[in-house]
């Protein structure tokens, strides 16, 4: 969870002939800030993602697997962050089999709060790039 739900959302997409999104971009409006987010189906990168503040940023070499994080200040201080994984979803896969096991339904780092204001943003962006698939008819 980075920054929560965002007050207001705006989006555009660069839609396919199949009628789904190739590319877009969606800026996600806080009381303090906005946030902007580019993504692509159709185009490929090997620029890393990055979250820019007042005093720095944070380098995501891949986003699907957080690998690698480097915080950069603008002092010109690097030094690498956060948990490394081993591997494509294993922390994912962990946090399953720990919830399981201590018969809980809901991970402390991805409560239904959280995983509810994701899905109700995305939907708004799906909504506003008119996006519908064969199950939403």
């Amino acid at each position: 969870k980075l920054f929560g739900q965002p007050q207001r959302v705006l989006a555009n997409a660069v839609k396919l002939e199949s009628g789904v999104d190739g590319s877009g971009s969606a800026i996600l409006s806080y009381e303090e800030m906005d946030v902007i987010v580019l993504h692509s189906k159709i185009h490929g990168s090997n620029t890393p993602s990055e979250i820019i503040g007042e005093n720095g940023r944070i380098l995501i070499d891949d986003i699907t697997s957080f690998d690698s994080l480097t915080l950069e200040l603008r002092d010109g201080t690097t030094r690498a962050i956060g948990q490394t994984h081993q591997g494509h979803m294993t922390y994912e896969i962990q946090t399953f089999i720990e919830l399981i096991e201590s018969e809980r339904n809901e991970a402390e780092v991805h409560c239904y709060e959280d995983m509810h204001a994701l899905a109700s943003t995305m939907t708004e962006i799906r909504r506003l790039i008119d996006l519908r698939f064969p199950a939403d008819q």
